[in-house]
């Protein structure tokens, strides 16, 4: 019993080598005296040393070999057998198995509730938090990790808490919520530092170098990175040794110190080798292949991309395989080999597409684009450099939006996570994207022209699609771009009396704008723009053009999320026949609960909208604004919805965002999922709330925020909001806006009349309004809709050779004077 005592206080401080002693010792002990039941434990203890060693095959077998035995005193060594299930949960988690994973955890938590240990299932807990964590699903791993820090701490568990806490650190990383990461990683620092756990403290110290460095920190980040080396030299473990080894090695890199990323990341590769700890090995190979890349030395640099490839493949490694995959296609660049990098990042893409199936919670497939653009970007590359412009547009398409697309054609997902998982939907999946053909036939007008943006690492590229032209550019390197755009963005939505962004707009059109309309022989009647990262809450209205003119001046512009989708939006038009109005006004005592000020113009602002609907409108304000009076209307009729009230923005979790109604509270307002779980008809909805179109700008995802929820729900346009815009002008804008729509303007079109109003003014004063979606329809008179359709065409082609006949015949025969 002493030897197995003194084993496990050795595996307990990580000092392997000493427990195989001990535990060898231990069994045969046991083994001489006919215990049975103390063998499988001794055995167990092996298996977990072996695991920590990072000797996967051998901690199997010994686990199940100590399951095997410890089954049959099940009555004493439940424990035993529950620690089994949990070693077989981490090994098969490790292989990336993450069924079996949960199994194994789920049956090690149930035999610990069954016997009353609070802190086998806290520990249980937390290891299925961590399997979620690895698939992807943040809100179930966090909610378990929750659930073992709260049990750890009321069971004065030092272990628990800290396992959750590391755990909990690296989710808000994952989530880039950089601010509650370093709170749980400082707790977990102090509990550890207490503890005297240096193992604890090397691996906390690893995740806040990682947090540092995404900050930009990269002195901190590597003076935290020395002092995790020196706890790890403390420690007799190779797996330790190289994982904080192939960490040093990767912060050389981005110091651009060559000499020494080499050095350290070669002792991780022989300690990550003695170990077999596949999973560092293939950062380590992935380290490696850009360090040669930089160096230039191409043919290490492939090789290392294979070797990380070919590891990344034998585990199914989903992030892994893409990221290698895109290394190595970028060193077989490097070489000059275009043909076989395209091929490498076709296969990336391709990898990153399946991979989506397997995350069930659309919250958290919003976030799986964030770390990819620099591999589309690569594919954009080289696509347009070698002359394939519309593959190199349908590849920026499948970067873009990609939840919003799946959400919009399938609602169900928002409430049913299970159809992720679903062979028979993999539509929802696998999508047509809009090419320059499509977007042409759908989406274009003569004298239209769509644009979109792919703002990259590195550089940015500009799509411009016409009836008759595709064109693309590279536009210029992102991050001094998106410099440029924030601070003209601030000049912009601050209303000082004199507007301080002229330079900027300029600037911003010469980069953005005149090298994709530069040689069209009629100037665009129309923009359609697909933005990108911080072009998302950029109104391109406001660029100034050589003529010194706004844009606004010289076309009507409106925006989608991508081609995709705006032409899935034209499949579902609704009839715009007795077309009514539900219009909300700022609620009495609803600003006071956000601490803003009351709407005085909104109750005008609804009123005088609702003129032009005749008796066909209904208008809540005051105390009738209340959820119970809007969700009493029949909404499934055609409807404008126009919003005149507050509205709490979260920008972090768009879920947590409403409008404001009169009953206080949040369950008392109109939240996202109480939109985002109907099935409205709307051709428009209007949300002058302040600051409506804001929301996170994800990589890839675009602008994730709560005017989403609208669309998912049936709205087909949707003018918002990008600033808070003062009371009075929203009024007044808006005022303007549905006298236009009501004279037969189209969405845009009106909203374009209603501004050019007021350009004498401060843009912050009517620049925040934007409309986005199917904005091509006219709500009242005239015809209902500004979609292209074919027998125009065919009739203007009918015209034109009818007056080129004429013609010909009068240039032949020419009429003779009398």
């Amino acid at each position: 019993m002493a030897s197995l005592k003194a084993a496990n206080d050795a595996t307990d401080t990580a000092n392997f080598p000493r427990a195989l002693v001990l535990y060898d010792q231990a069994l045969a002990t046991f083994r001489s005296a006919g215990l049975e039941d103390r063998e499988g434990e001794a055995i167990l203890g092996r298996g977990f040393v072996y695991y920590n060693m990072g000797q996967l095959d051998r901690a199997e077998q010994a686990a199940r070999e100590s399951l095997k035995k410890v089954s049959r005193y099940l009555d004493r060594l439940w424990s035993a057998a529950a620690n089994a299930h949990r070693l077989l949960g981490n090994i098969h988690s490790d292989r990336s198995d993450h069924a079996a994973a949960l199994a194994e955890f789920q049956t090690a938590r149930e035999m610990a509730v069954a016997h009353g240990s609070r802190n086998l299932a806290a520990q249980s807990e937390c290891e299925i938090g961590f399997v979620y964590g690895s698939m992807g699903d943040y809100r179930r791993a966090i909610e378990h990790a929750d659930r073992a820090l709260a049990e750890g701490a009321a069971i004065r568990r030092t272990g628990v808490q800290l396992d959750a806490l590391i755990l909990l650190g690296n989710l808000y990383l994952q989530l880039n919520d950089f601010r509650k990461a370093r709170s749980y990683f400082e707790r977990g620092l102090d509990l550890a530092n207490k503890e005297d756990d240096s193992f604890a403290v090397a691996v906390i110290y690893d995740g806040l170098a990682y947090l540092y460095n995404s900050l930009g920190d990269s002195e901190r980040s590597m003076a935290i990175r020395l002092e995790s080396l020196r706890l790890a030299e403390s420690v007799d473990s190779d797996k330790l040794r190289g994982q904080v080894y192939a960490s040093i090695g990767h912060e050389y890199i981005l110091h651009d110190d060559p000499a020494r990323a080499e050095r350290y990341l070669l002792d991780a590769e022989r300690f990550s080798k003695s170990c077999k700890d596949e999973w560092n090995l293939i950062w380590i190979y992935q380290d490696l292949c850009r360090l040669r890349s930089k160096e230039g030395l191409h043919a290490e640099a492939i090789r290392a991309g294979e070797e990380a490839t070919r590891l990344s493949r034998s585990r199914d490694e989903i992030e892994e395989t893409w990221s290698s995959l895109y290394l190595l296609g970028e060193a077989l660049r490097a070489e000059g080999n275009d043909a076989g990098a395209l091929q490498k990042f076709d296969a990336a893409i391709e990898t990153i597409e399946s991979g989506r199936t397997a995350i069930q919670q659309s919250a958290q497939r919003s976030f799986y684009m964030t770390n990819k653009q620099a591999l589309y970007e690569g594919a954009v590359s080289i696509l347009a450099a070698t002359g394939r412009e519309a593959d190199a547009l349908i590849v920026s398409e499948k970067f873009r939006a990609r939840t919003f697309l799946e959400t919009l054609m399938h609602p169900s997902l928002a409430v049913r996570a299970d159809l992720a998982g679903d062979p028979s939907r993999q539509d929802i999946f696998f999508p047509s994207f809009a090419g320059v053909d499509q977007i042409r036939r759908d989406l274009l007008l003569p004298g239209d022209v769509f644009l979109e943006y792919l703002v990259g690492e590195k550089r940015v590229y500009g799509f411009a699609v016409t009836p008759d032209v595709l064109i693309v550019k590279d536009l210029g390197e992102s991050t001094a771009l998106s410099r440029m755009a924030a601070r003209y963005l601030d000049f912009l939505s601050h209303g000082e009396v004199e507007f301080g962004g002229k330079p900027g707009a300029t600037r911003l059109y010469q980069i953005l704008v005149e090298p994709l309309l530069h040689g069209m022989r009629v100037p665009p009647r129309r923009l359609i723009i697909s933005p990108d990262a911080i072009l998302h809450v950029l109104p391109f209205e406001t660029l100034i053009g050589r003529s010194g003119r706004y844009l606004i001046e010289d076309c009507t512009v409106t925006y989608a999320s991508s081609g995709t989708i705006l032409s899935k939006l034209n499949d579902r038009r609704l009839p715009l026949e007795q077309l009514r109005l539900v219009a909300l006004a700022d609620p009495d005592g609803g600003a006071g609960e956000i601490g803003g000020e009351r709407l005085r113009y909104s109750l005008e602002e609804i009123r005088e909208i609702a003129a032009f609907f005749g008796d066909r409108r209904v208008l809540l304000h005051g105390s009738d604004a209340t959820r119970e009076r809007f969700f009493s209307q029949d909404l499934s009729r055609p409807t404008v919805f126009h919003f005149a009230t507050h509205a709490v923005i979260d920008e972090t979790d768009p879920l947590r965002s409403r409008i404001i109604l009169y009953t206080a509270g949040e369950d008392g307002d109109l939240g996202f999922n109480d939109i985002m779980g109907k099935r409205w008809a709307s051709p428009l909805a209007v949300l002058s709330a302040c600051g409506s179109g804001r929301g996170r700008v994800l990589s890839g995802e675009g602008l994730d925020g709560f005017a989403r929820s609208f669309f998912y729900s049936g709205v087909n346009c949707l003018v918002l909001t990008l600033w808070n815009v003062e009371d009075e002008s929203s009024f007044l804008l808006m005022r303007d806006f549905y006298a236009e729509l009501a004279k037969g303007s189209a969405i845009d079109d009106a909203l374009r009349e209603a501004k050019l109003k007021r350009l004498g003014e401060h843009p912050a004063h009517w620049a925040g309004f934007v409309c986005t979606g199917l904005s091509g329809q006219r709500l009242f008179g005239r015809a209902a809709t500004r979609r292209p359709v074919r027998w125009m065409w065919l009739l203007m082609a009918s015209i034109v050779v009818i007056v080129s006949a004429w013609l010909l015949f009068h240039r032949r025969w020419p009429r003779i004077r009398e």
